[in-house]
């Protein structure tokens, strides 16, 4: 009498659960809630336009020097024609 007793028990409570665990599956569908922390926007038009500049700077900067070296040549040149006097073919 009391296995009896029991075993229906143990049956309601199954069945009790399996009803409990299919709502909560409902209520579970579609309740999904994501969280992603993202950085910051790279403003790559930003990085671009300064790589600009450096590049711009850096070929001003090659451009003078490579202007003083050839003036300097000239100039050493120039004085040395004066030195040593016109050239002369025979």
């Amino acid at each position: 009498m009391q296995v009896e007793g029991l075993n229906e028990e143990m049956i309601f409570l199954k069945k009790s659960h399996k009803k409990e665990r299919g709502e909560l599956r409902q209520q579970a569908k579609g309740a999904v809630n994501v969280e992603v922390d993202v950085l910051p926007p790279v403003d790559l038009g930003k990085i671009m336009d300064d790589m600009r500049a450096q590049y711009e700077q850096l070929a001003e900067k090659q451009k003078l020097d490579a202007k003083n070296v050839f003036d300097k040549k000239v100039s050493d040149l120039h004085a040395l024609a004066i030195t040593k006097g016109p050239l002369t073919s025979k």
